[in-house]
């Protein structure tokens, strides 16, 4: 984040102008569930041997990604999903894609867990960010 941090379950950011908490009240103050079925569900699935793990872990990492911009959309900010992006290095499709007043603020990488930030990953959001179009890494923490 140009100028920021993110700390914990804290996503803040100048440009936003706004503190989105993620925090089990957050999700249950906006009727979102902060314990999701789906993931619970996909890890007893899995343990069963009805899912392989990655498609476990995928999906509760865009019900993350999902609960991030439902949040946001909250706060009247005007989000897209899997938004492409080209980089000489690639196509990076951004999780989060934010906007407010018809500016675009920037892209937000969701991760959950320990879960990786791979280097082309990284290398393609830092040229992004270098080139006009700041990127934002918001891990929700395990166990959470």
């Amino acid at each position: 984040m140009a100028g920021g941090s993110a700390s914990g379950t804290e996503l803040e950011n100048a440009a936003i102008g706004t503190i989105v908490t993620l925090s089990p009240l957050t999700w249950a103050s906006g009727g979102l569930s902060a314990e999701s079925s789906v993931a619970r569900e996909g890890i007893e699935v899995a343990a069963k041997g009805g899912q392989s793990l990655v498609q476990t872990n995928r999906a509760a990492g865009n019900l993350f990604r999902d609960e991030l911009a439902t949040a946001l959309r909250a706060e009247g900010r005007t989000v897209y999903t899997e938004a492409y992006k080209s980089t000489p290095f690639g196509k990076r499709y951004m999780d989060i894609d934010v906007w407010y007043n018809g500016v675009n603020l920037g892209g937000i990488e969701t991760k959950i867990g320990s879960s990786r930030y791979l280097p082309l990953q990284r290398l393609k959001d830092f040229w992004l960010d270098a080139n006009g179009y700041p990127v934002q890494l918001v891990r929700k923490p395990p166990y959470w």
